[in-house]
């Protein structure tokens, strides 16, 4: 009796143990995610802020991996870290360079690489990212990716997304394009006269980390008027921009067992189209309703429940 009950309770710790190792993301796991990203072309300026956030907390193998990431970045993907290292003030990893002095030839491809960008300049930024007035307070917030951007127009009332096109070289124009969630005083909007083609706000891209973002509110096709101007969160005082601050807000997978499926659709009996682990980081590209459209590290793209997405 007694070495039936130890056996329960060895295969019961067991079991325990084998969860844990399956919900636990490692090092290596997330360099290989990294990794993925560089060799596919698939990387942003999160790839790099999480390859520089392992430097100080990986050794061993792993310290070896994270060099080899490093150095297939400086030479495949030089301006992508470039645009990283001036966003966020930071330098080239001298260790990388020298643990390959020794390597004429790897040597040789780092220095034609950064000597190609000589000044270290930001090209093609694009003004994706969540932009707030002050990152660790406001709740508010502007979340631009590719050519939409979704708008805090009102904290907790008026959630919108908006289509979002490049007028000049530093300049954007965006307009209304869908709701996405309401609250009291949204709903007693006349939504459905607003118009889809005339602006709503628009940005001007000072910097790498600073934008300056106009409310006009939007317009009302039926009565030719704005509506919604200076009611906004984002609203203009004394006809001055307000400025927003580049922030960096990352989703990540957090499901219990382990790994979560990006779906066709949304729904549980849709196709799966992948396996994300658990910490994996994601794009969320749609937040409306209890499926979010959301791309993987790997481009791949698809819907994930709510439930088991977690910002960080």
């Amino acid at each position: 009796m007694n070495r039936t009950i130890t056996l329960i309770i060895l295969i019961i710790n067991l079991f325990e143990c084998n969860s844990q190792v399956k919900t636990r993301i490692t090092n290596f796991d997330k360099l290989s995610i990294l990794n993925e990203q560089i060799e596919n072309n698939l990387t942003t300026e999160k790839t790099y802020i999480s390859l520089d956030s392992l430097k100080n907390v990986i050794d061993g193998a792993d310290s070896e991996f994270y060099i080899e990431i490093y150095k297939d970045a400086i030479i495949n993907d030089t301006q992508t870290l470039m645009n990283f290292l001036k966003l966020y003030d930071k330098k080239v990893d001298e260790n990388v360079i020298e643990f390959f002095e020794h390597d004429d030839e790897i040597s040789s491809n780092i220095r034609k690489k950064l000597n190609s960008i000589k000044n270290n300049t930001v090209e093609n930024i694009h003004p994706n990212g969540y932009w707030k007035q002050n990152c660790d307070k406001s709740l508010a917030f502007v979340c631009i990716k590719g050519e939409m951007a979704i708008i805090t127009v009102n904290t907790n009332q008026i959630y919108i997304q908006a289509r979002i096109k490049k007028i000049s070289q530093n300049e954007y124009d965006l307009t209304y394009f869908k709701t996405l969630d309401l609250g009291k005083g949204g709903m007693e909007l006349e939504w459905n006269n607003f118009s889809r083609y005339k602006i709503i706000a628009t940005i001007n891209f000072t910097n790498a980390k600073e934008i300056e973002f106009k409310w006009l509110g939007f317009f009302n096709d039926k009565s030719k008027k704005r509506n919604w101007i200076n009611e906004s969160t984002f609203s203009s005082k004394g006809n001055k921009n307000v400025i927003l601050k580049r922030c960096f807000e990352v989703n990540v997978i957090n499901d219990p067992d382990g790994y979560t499926n990006l779906r066709k659709h949304q729904n549980t009996s849709s196709e799966i189209l992948q396996r994300i682990i658990s910490g994996s980081e994601i794009e969320v590209l749609d937040n409306s309703g209890d499926w979010w459209l959301v791309e993987t590290g790997e481009g791949k793209r698809g819907y994930v429940h709510k439930t088991r997405i977690k910002a960080e």
